[in-house]
């Protein structure tokens, strides 16, 4: 019997399927681990009981924008409405621009701190992460609002490029860096 794992935050709901030690039925906690070098675990730690999908739908996009949200800002760019009429003018541009770009994920990037010396962050990394993100985010999202294919598959192959690279990040703040500037990638797979 397979456990679901929800986790929702900032970029939407995420679901993992696990492996599930006990099924609903059996006790809902099990002993904790004892601490290293301390004697047996006294207390128990809960176990949270399966949760069901029934009456789950999934429907994209279901991170950054919803569909209500995106009708909404279709509906005011089509009415030539301010600030949107404006963005969308600048999103499709980016996007046809990115037309042209040709994804390149490295195998290793290194994210150095930002608080070494000769940091790499504003000079490499930042600028690297952003071209391939943007070009990923603004096709994405161009295709959500135009329904042109071709933003669609840009967007595509700049996700499918990094996936079949499969980079390793190191460095002291890549968690950081990547949580602020690889996120568009999250966004333009939604």
């Amino acid at each position: 019997m397979g456990q679901l794992i929800v986790i929702s935050g900032l970029a939407g709901l995420w679901l993992t399927a696990g492996t599930l030690a006990q099924t609903p039925t059996q006790a809902q906690t099990q002993p904790q681990a004892p601490a290293k070098g301390h004697g047996p675990a006294q207390s128990q730690q809960p176990v949270l009981p399966p949760v069901s999908l029934d009456g789950f739908s999934f429907s994209q996009p279901m991170t950054v924008i919803n569909p209500m949200e995106l009708a909404e800002v279709k509906r005011r760019i089509d009415a030539h409405i301010e600030p949107q009429a404006t963005a969308f003018a600048k999103l499709i541009s980016d996007a046809d621009a990115a037309q042209n770009f040709h994804p390149d994920p490295p195998d290793t990037m290194d994210i150095m701190g930002g608080y070494e010396p000769n940091t790499n962050q504003e000079t490499i990394i930042r600028p690297w992460l952003w071209r391939n993100c943007h070009a990923a985010y603004a096709s994405a999202l161009a295709y959500a609002y135009t329904g042109k294919t071709n933003y669609a598959d840009k967007a595509v192959e700049v996700l499918n490029a990094w996936a079949a690279k499969g980079t390793t990040f190191t460095g002291g703040d890549r968690g950081l860096q990547l949580g602020s500037w690889f996120s568009p990638m999250l966004y333009a797979a939604d």
